[in-house]
């Protein structure tokens, strides 16, 4: 039985687009991810076309329906975090010009996603309640495996123009089922509509025991977010690092995900916590690991803390030489580039509030209290680490030759 074969008497075209997604995962990860993103769009599709209670989104595109209010409150956070997973690994997959940024690993992981979410929309709109068992698990090995040479071959001369036909060729398939439901006459429509609003209903009163598998998919959405950004953690160095002297008593720990530069130094740690916790609460024990890498490397890494949901930054390094920043939200993580240029920046960055202010600045903020208010902005950014500041002036008094200044 396949993995999906719970969808298959109701949803026989998301059976059929999932179990092609479930087919190629294991040889073919660009193809697996586009089919699973395809998947989800059309059980979105199907979502906004048969539930009423969902309001039009503001762009009607897969990330907009993800993004409608009454979208995100009847799926629930968590169920939505792993649509989000789907959507982010399809578009990797159909818009990567390197090749590279898509692995079998994770393709599993967004298979393992769409799992979940058409498990949550089975269970919820089945019209035959209890049907679908909780105790449904996805198991990646169980996934075939490739078992032919040419099976093999197809990854290898797998083309970009190939990749841009399959993602053409299903965006039209979905396009074409959208017609066909607006083909419908109102009245089956809305009859469509009533049947599956009574079995939502009929659903909703049966508890959802199912495991879905927070831990795991908390870690597939941490390497969704570093694929995005550019880190294929490809090397065993990448996950799970020992770290000397990163605990309490002084022993080895091992650092969740270290981001490594080309010179073979740490540029970052990543600290992974519970998605119940706060990604503040790993502060601590990513600033063990910082201090271990440097007492090895010579070289301090920036600290990233993380739920799977919410991020942080810090660049203590910097901080603590006057040239960082305390820790703040982000919304994913940085790019080798962007580490390389914060590390760059620790060495080469200078104080401004000691330098005078350049004549031509003086000249164009030459009132006292103009001069004033750029020192005070210039003494927030240096000495006090902040990232932005508010002038409050009144009318007439030079706002725009002060900014300037």
């Amino acid at each position: 039985m396949g993995t999906f074969e719970f969808i298959k008497a109701e949803w026989p075209v998301l059976y059929q687009l999932a179990s092609r997604a479930e087919q190629y995962a294991r040889f073919d990860p660009y193809a697996s991810g586009i089919y699973s993103r395809r998947t989800l769009e059309t059980a979105v599709g199907w979502l906004y076309a048969y539930d009423n209670t969902l309001n039009p989104p503001y762009r009607d595109d897969l990330n907009g329906r993800l993004a409608e209010p009454t979208f995100k409150a009847l799926v629930g956070p968590d169920v939505l975090e792993k649509m989000h997973l789907v959507r982010r690994t399809g578009n990797r997959a159909a818009h990567d010009t390197t090749m590279t940024k898509v692995t079998v690993q994770h393709a599993v992981a967004s298979l393992r996603a769409l799992f979940h979410s058409l498990y949550w929309l089975a269970r919820t709109y089945t019209q035959h309640p209890g049907s679908v068992p909780s105790s449904l698990t996805f198991d990646p090995a169980a996934l075939p495996a490739p078992q032919t040479t040419t099976q093999k071959q197809v990854q290898a001369r797998r083309t970009r123009s190939e990749i841009e036909a399959l993602d053409a060729a299903l965006a039209a398939k979905a396009d074409a089922l959208e017609a066909e439901r607006a083909k419908n006459t109102a009245l089956e429509a809305e009859l469509a509509k009533a049947r599956t609003q009574a079995a939502k209903e009929a659903n909703s009163k049966l508890p959802d025991t199912h495991d879905y598998d927070e831990a795991t998919t908390r870690s597939d959405l941490i390497d969704d977010l570093l694929a995005e950004a550019g880190w294929p953690l490809g090397e065993d160095r990448d996950r799970e690092f020992p770290v000397p002297g990163a605990t309490v008593n002084g022993g080895t720990g091992y650092a969740d995900y270290v981001l490594w530069g080309d010179d073979g130094l740490p540029l970052a740690v990543v600290e992974a916590k519970r998605t119940s916790r706060d990604p503040m609460d790993g502060l601590k024990q990513a600033e063990m690991y910082a201090d271990g890498l440097e007492k090895v490397y010579g070289r301090r890494p920036v600290i990233f803390t993380t739920n799977g949901n919410e991020h942080r930054i810090y660049d203590d390094g910097g901080y603590r030489h006057g040239t960082g920043y305390p820790p703040r939200k982000l919304a994913g993580f940085y790019t080798k580039d962007e580490l390389e240029w914060m590390q760059q920046r620790r060495k080469n960055r200078r104080p401004v509030h000691g330098v005078p202010l350049p004549e031509r600045a003086a000249k164009v903020a030459s009132r006292g209290y103009q001069s004033r208010a750029v020192r005070a902005v210039v003494e927030e950014f240096d000495s006090k680490a902040q990232r932005g500041a508010l002038l409050v002036m009144a009318t007439g008094t030079g706002k725009t030759r002060t900014v300037i200044g």
